[in-house]
């Protein structure tokens, strides 16, 4: 267990208020149809008693860990592998009740997840991320964060998903999603790029220069404060006429509608992390540092790219993990301009009060979002100097 004061004990704590709580909801729903409304049903009503004994013993672990281990330097790994074994219970349990409550129904007839379920999943997602944080080696962190993620893979490859709702949701439209994941990817990602190339030199410019300072941050403050909708809108009168009137645009592509206004709208919107994480990020290097390399006779350049940038490195690769995670979330908003991404789903689903379509366009964005910010804070510790970590871990600063 890392050294310090552990969060563990109240997050675990405060899963196991969750779980309690899922008892209470239904486990599942289950439709008659995609859009008819749902019956929730509990898990003890919905198959064999051996799983809700088995939900009662996982959570009585979950609570002797709690209350006689919590102390221990083996917590944390138990606490994740019990984690693991609530969020597989959850999917096993769902596979056996989709079996019970189908049997002699039509075949239109769905199993959706029910608020028992949800909260089930968000007590044993808890456990595992507060958990594997506690944990040093990296083998067995990487182990017990994808142990689940494994099994479910090999779960669904097998079939087992195949009455949920959802399944069949993605399995109509598996064509649409493979499609609008990739324009969700390329307009997320090409935002954040973008972002890049204007925010490095508007932060070090910032940073450089008193006097443009104010005036940059205005600029990037004022983008960042626009509502994403109204910002879309406000694009589209001056784009459609560019495209009307010069057959330059016209030949790019670009009109009031679709691609372009929102890459513009999601550039802008990740301006102000990139820039002011390049700007902190300079200033924050100890200026006897750069005093020093003065007096070795580097130029400014060398200053800059040798000393400052690497010394920055944390806190600018923390400006690109909150651009990019913020990207993927409004990125689903431009699908209202016919951008695509995974906001197709959500909107339509919504127009048809389909719980299960809206769910197909919005867990995916919940996922990716999760995957880059571990991606990017796992790049993070690679690029940070040892001596920067050292110096932080001495002064309370991220590692």
């Amino acid at each position: 267990m890392k050294s310090g004061k552990s969060d563990l004990p109240r997050l675990a704590g405060f899963s196991m208020v969750i779980l309690m709580a899922a008892f209470f909801p239904g486990f599942t729903v289950l439709r008659e149809n995609r859009l008819a409304r749902g019956v929730p049903t509990a898990l003890w009503q919905s198959t064999e008693p051996v799983y809700t004994v088995a939900l009662i013993i996982l959570l009585a672990a979950v609570a002797g860990t709690f209350v006689f281990l919590r102390f221990r330097s083996f917590y944390p790994v138990i606490t994740a592998v019990l984690g693991n074994l609530i969020i597989l219970f959850v999917f096993l349990a769902l596979v056996e009740t989709s079996a019970f409550l189908l049997e002699n129904r039509t075949g239109v007839s769905r199993i959706s997840l029910g608020a028992g379920a949800w909260l089930m999943l968000l007590g044993g997602y808890i456990l595992t991320a507060s958990a594997v944080k506690e944990i040093t080696s990296l083998p067995v962190r990487i182990t017990l964060v994808y142990l689940s993620l494994v099994f479910l893979v090999i779960f669904g490859i097998e079939g087992l998903f195949s009455h949920l709702s959802l399944v069949q949701e993605f399995s109509a439209k598996k064509g649409r999603f493979i499609q609008e994941f990739y324009h969700h990817l390329s307009l997320s990602f090409s935002s954040v790029g973008l972002a890049l190339l204007i925010g490095i030199p508007l932060g070090v410019h910032a940073y450089r220069k008193k006097r443009a300072e104010k005036s940059i941050f205005y600029f990037v403050n004022t983008a960042q404060t626009i509502p994403s909708l109204a910002l879309f809108g406000l694009l589209i009168a001056p784009l459609s006429y560019l495209y009307t009137r010069f057959s330059f645009f016209r030949t790019l592509g670009i009109r009031g509608t679709g691609s372009a206004p929102a890459l513009i709208a999601l550039t802008l919107y990740a301006l102000l992390p990139v820039t002011r994480n390049i700007y902190t990020g300079l200033k924050a290097v100890d200026p006897v540092i750069i005093q020093a390399g003065k007096g070795m006779g580097l130029s400014r350049f060398q200053l800059l790219f040798t000393i400052e940038i690497p010394l920055a490195v944390p806190i600018m690769l923390n400006g690109l993990r909150l651009a990019a995670v913020q990207a993927i979330g409004n990125t689903t908003v431009a699908a209202l301009i016919g951008a695509g991404g995974f906001g197709f789903f959500i909107f339509q689903g919504l127009g048809q009060a389909a719980t299960d379509l809206i769910l197909l366009g919005a867990l995916p964005v919940v996922i990716l979002a999760v995957l880059v910010d571990r991606l990017m804070l796992l790049i993070t510790g690679l690029l940070t100097p040892r001596g920067v970590k050292l110096r932080n871990m001495n002064t309370g600063g991220p590692v």
